[in-house]
């Protein structure tokens, strides 16, 4: 019994001394400093294990923040369509050095989908034309090398390159909300992302969406629609959500804001020459100033229905909107 408890406990600090090497190998590897391991010979096994346990998270932890440091900024702005996004795209356009690609998605929506386009650049069209086999996962292959490629080109330039993606695909097609953030998903690995995020009073967005027919979820409710807004924003901080009021009431404000969201330079000129730069998407706003549009008339229907819709009242709250249907914010 007693030779029994003996090579276990002999096993059991052989096992200590092999993890203590991995450790200590995986520290030389990733050529890391700073670290320093010390396991005093008074410890006994289970504290030397726990010890071993910390130094190998400690390990993968910095190992994990190294990689992050090595990895290429990307910027990345997320909106619903109708809620202001155009403008400050433009805006964020303008800034010294900046290239944005405006509505960015692996592919078509489902709502455009079987429509053949004239397009012998879209590759990823052209493969779904061709009906070649699993074209979703080959989209996402393209469109993470493509931005890859474009990301590396623009910099090489001294440039900074921004994806406007197309939120509309994910959140308001179809029957189901997508929660698996596409385009987030195709870049994670490669990136360190940083998200912008803007907002407008879900009332005047929505009103805006019917007007423009862009309503391809279902039901049409305002409800639904506050119920994948709700969905969309709780993805992200409140640090980099920006609204669209905020930016229409101060201009200059709100974009050292969002500079200092995606880490860019700012410059007050994106005031006067925003409306030089065009980008997809544009609703209609023809207006070369920045400020607050008037508010579509609310029908009698609607009133009743924002009156009633629990997900406006969640999305209100957690924007910080006033339930008041008669005011912006």
């Amino acid at each position: 019994m007693a030779r029994d408890l003996r090579e276990s406990k002999i096993n059991s600090i052989n096992n200590f001394k092999e993890e203590l090497t991995a450790a200590l190998d995986l520290i030389e590897s990733s050529k890391l400093s700073g670290i320093k391991s010390r396991i005093t010979p008074s410890l006994s096994l289970s504290e030397q294990a726990r010890e071993t346990d910390s130094l190998l998270a400690r390990c993968a932890s910095v190992i994990d923040n190294e990689n992050r440091k090595d990895k290429p900024i990307m910027r990345v702005v997320h909106h619903f369509a109708c809620s202001g996004g155009t403008l400050i795209s433009k805006c964020i356009s303008t800034l010294p050095n900046v290239y944005l690609m405006s509505e960015a998605h692996p592919w078509v929506p489902q709502h455009v989908e079987g429509k053949l386009r004239y397009s012998p650049t879209d590759i990823t069209s052209l493969a779904s034309y061709a009906g070649i086999p699993f074209s979703h996962l080959l989209a996402k292959k393209l469109f993470t090398q493509n931005l890859k490629i474009s990301h590396q080109h623009v910099s090489k330039y001294g440039g900074t390159l921004v994806v406007r993606e197309h939120t509309h695909s994910d959140y308001c097609v179809g029957k189901k909300v997508n929660l698996k953030l596409t385009v987030n998903s195709c870049l994670q690995n490669d990136f360190l992302l940083k998200h912008l995020v803007t907002v407008r009073n879900p009332v005047n967005s929505y009103l805006s969406l019917i007007s423009n027919r862009w309503a391809h979820f279902e039901p049409q409710s305002f409800d639904e629609y506050c119920h994948r807004l709700l969905k969309f924003v709780e993805n992200y901080p409140n640090n980099c959500i920006v609204k669209y009021e905020d930016f229409v009431e101060s201009p200059k404000k709100t974009m050292k804001k969002i500079c200092k969201i995606l880490d860019l330079e700012y410059t007050d000129s994106f005031q006067s020459i925003f409306d030089i730069f065009k980008v997809t998407g544009d609703s209609g706003r023809t207006s070369n100033k920045i400020s607050q549009r008037e508010d579509r008339p609310i029908n009698n229907d609607l009133e009743y229905a924002i009156k009633h819709s629990p997900y406006y009242e969640r999305v209100a709250k957690l924007l910080s909107y006033s339930q008041d249907i008669l005011t912006n914010d």
